[in-house]
């Protein structure tokens, strides 16, 4: 009678015990692991897969998203995959099978990074786009650009060589320190307020996202010290090189230039980007009713009213999947990082998308008020002079 038990426990199919509805089992069944973990098996080529088995690749991909996707350590996605049962049905483990070590999740991402394959993390990424636009996801007509910071792991009060801005760090050399805003500091003694430049230490995340899907389109990671503005275009063709269609792009000041107005004007696409002090009090009339009149058009107004979204896609980033530190040392290891945060994120997006009723889909676009300045893009596009 025990050996029929045992055999019965081991016979034991996850598919009948984990619910339908359950958000990782609707993860594995949506969209197709397979195919896109097929890139990374390359990795793998001409030498002998890591593990007592030789893991699956797909399997390996599948667990690193779950790291990003929850914010775990190395060892605590080892514990969650051998633990949860849902998490053994995503991976694609059976009750009785032996799941993967922190090192094989740490050499998976080791070799990922050795190989400098970091093009492929990106090929994912546009690969998860790419399948919601063929599962009829339509991409919004409104673009927002911008960057997130991410701080180094390392301490830079007790690192010996960041004791001033400006310095370098032996232990993680990709990094730089860059500027992110002002802050207030109120002086104790005599109450008096100042306003200093915030400083960090390490990356930026330069984004491309899309206000109806709520979706990030477009990845580009630098050092600290890389210019907003010089992320922009190359943000841009990446999207029409992926046939990701838009007509309205808007960022806040730190894109505001001649070039990229122009860019925008040459791809049809009327740029919203709030305009910098000196556009209206400039010396010459001329260029002082030009960029009043485009700040007066309507497209203007309504898309800089939607440019917050991008930070709040930020918040979730840092406070729910830990992108306000660096995980590893390096710039490809944090491409890795960013890739996989906001792959991560997307994903979680387009399971609602995905399953969400017509009549919330609609509920996406602008209001009523605003649809009637979408259909008339054109004529809200002034020629650069």
């Amino acid at each position: 009678m025990q050996l029929q038990a045992e055999n019965t426990i081991l016979s034991i199919n996850l598919k009948h015990i984990v619910p339908e509805n359950h958000f990782l089992r609707r993860l594995k069944e949506s969209f197709p692991w397979n195919e896109w973990a097929k890139p990374f098996e390359k990795c793998f080529k001409g030498e002998k897969e890591y593990g007592p088995k030789g893991y699956p690749v797909s399997a390996l991909l599948k667990i690193t998203v779950l790291s990003f996707l929850y914010n775990l350590s190395d060892k605590q996605t080892e514990d969650f995959v051998k633990d949860s049962l849902p998490a053994r049905y995503f991976v694609g483990f059976g009750l009785h099978q032996r799941t993967p070590d922190e090192t094989t999740i740490c050499r998976f991402r080791g070799r990922i990074a050795n190989k400098r394959f970091e093009g492929k993390l990106k090929d994912f990424f546009n690969e998860v786009i790419s399948f919601a636009q063929n599962k009829g996801i339509e991409i919004g007509k409104v673009q927002i650009i911008d960057s997130v910071h991410t701080e180094s792991k390392i301490n830079t009060k007790n690192d010996d060589g960041l004791k001033s801005a400006g310095k370098t760090s032996l232990k993680d050399p990709d990094a730089a320190w860059g500027c992110k805003g002002q802050e207030k500091k109120v002086n104790p003694q005599t109450g008096e307020v100042t306003k200093t430049d915030k400083w960090f230490y390490g990356y930026k995340s330069h984004v491309s996202y899309n206000q109806k899907t709520g979706l990030a389109t477009g990845v580009l990671v630098s050092p600290g010290n890389y210019a907003d503005i010089t992320a922009a275009k190359p943000l841009i063709k990446d999207d029409i090189k992926n046939k990701i269609k838009y007509s309205v792009v808007t960022a806040d000041r730190a894109y505001d230039s001649i070039e990229l107005h122009g860019f925008c004007n040459k791809h049809d696409i009327f740029n919203a980007i709030r305009l910098k002090n000196n556009r209206t009090n400039h010396k010459s009339k001329k260029l002082n009713d030009y960029w009043k009149e485009h700040a007066s058009l309507p497209f203007y107004k309504c898309a800089l009213k939607i440019r917050y979204k991008i930070e709040q896609y930020f918040g979730v980033s840092k406070l729910h999947h830990g992108f306000a530190k660096c995980r590893y040392y390096g710039e490809i290891k944090y491409a890795f990082q960013s890739f996989l945060t906001f792959g991560s994120i997307n994903l979680k997006r387009m399971m609602k998308l995905l399953e969400k009723s017509p009549q919330f889909k609609m509920k996406l676009a602008f209001n009523s008020s605003d649809i009637g300045f979408m259909n008339n893009t054109q004529s809200c596009l002034l020629p650069i002079t």
